[in-house]
């Protein structure tokens, strides 16, 4: 799928979401004329298993570090033709951009799709010398689901090795709006989209605590850069927060910005501004762990 072939999906649920879809996409679609863009690059067979790779003009083979960004949508929804708004902040830095789909809840849980994210990597970390970048230097950020499946992949370190990414390829990890566990014990008392749609996000308590990040960040996790609006909704700044709070503990917080002001979209939209805090916070990210 692209531009102008992207399916219909379900309703999406939360207010703003359907004019940060649109905006995302138009200005996605304007970044197409600036940059060495492949879409639609297959790392799976499903049609949900495909990625776009946003370049910067010109840049030489094996050079540039690379942020592989995940899109949101409660799970349930979302296309990586969002991310796109972002290639031209992030190939300005430089660096090369990536955003794969992955498959959307309820044809598969969220083990699934962190397993789709997983792949994605691998087919980065082996092929996108190809497009400039730097196999060795893997940034993995997402927005909203995309943040929480961009900390499930830097947490899971046997998950990567185990598809052939060098340990100490992805150096760094940069959620946005996240909520970062699937818990039961920790959700909060509300009718957040994990509470009224649990069952069909995960199996069972057990599966649970696979999908939930906090069971598998630790003392050697890469750093993080945890990013978050002030006006969210009350499960993401709880789990902004405890992500804060345990990354701290833990000696991988990198940095922790909250955006006044700003909702659960335009948080997201906070990290296109090139003299945002959010691209300052990556630059320096990029390069401390050079």
């Amino acid at each position: 799928m692209s531009f102008d072939n992207m399916p219909t999906l379900g309703a999406m649920f939360m207010p703003g979401a359907n004019d940060y879809a649109a905006e995302c996409l138009r200005l996605g679609r304007a970044a197409l004329a600036g940059h060495r863009v492949a879409m639609d690059v297959a790392y799976g067979a499903d049609p949900f298993q495909q990625l776009d790779v946003w370049a910067p003009p010109a840049a030489g083979a094996g050079e540039l570090p690379v942020i592989v960004f995940i899109h949101g949508g409660a799970m349930r929804n979302g296309f990586k033709e969002w991310i796109g708004a972002m290639a031209p902040s992030i190939c300005a830095l430089p660096a090369i951009l990536v955003s794969p789909n992955y498959r959307l809840v309820p044809a598969v849980r969220n083990i699934d799709a962190m397993r789709d994210c997983l792949d994605a990597l691998a087919w980065v970390h082996a092929n996108i010398a190809r497009h400039g970048g730097d196999p060795s230097r893997i940034y993995v950020g997402g927005h909203s689901a995309g943040a929480y499946l961009a900390a499930l992949l830097a947490a899971r370190t046997a998950d990567q090795e185990a598809r052939g990414i060098a340990p100490g390829s992805v150096r760094g990890c940069l959620p946005v709006s996240g909520i970062y566990t699937m818990d039961k014990q920790d959700l909060l008392a509300s009718d957040g989209l994990r509470n009224r749609f649990w069952s069909e996000m995960v199996a069972d308590e057990a599966e649970a605590a696979e999908v939930t990040v906090y069971r598998h960040v630790g003392r050697r996790t890469v750093p993080f850069l945890i990013a978050y609006g002030e006006n969210e909704p009350p499960e993401i700044l709880h789990d902004g927060a405890r992500m804060e709070t345990v990354a701290r503990e833990h000696g991988f917080l990198r940095e922790r910005l909250v955006f006044p002001g700003c909702d659960h979209f335009y948080a997201h939209m906070a990290c296109i501004d090139p003299q945002g805090p959010w691209l300052r916070g990556v630059r320096g990210m990029l390069t401390a762990t050079a």
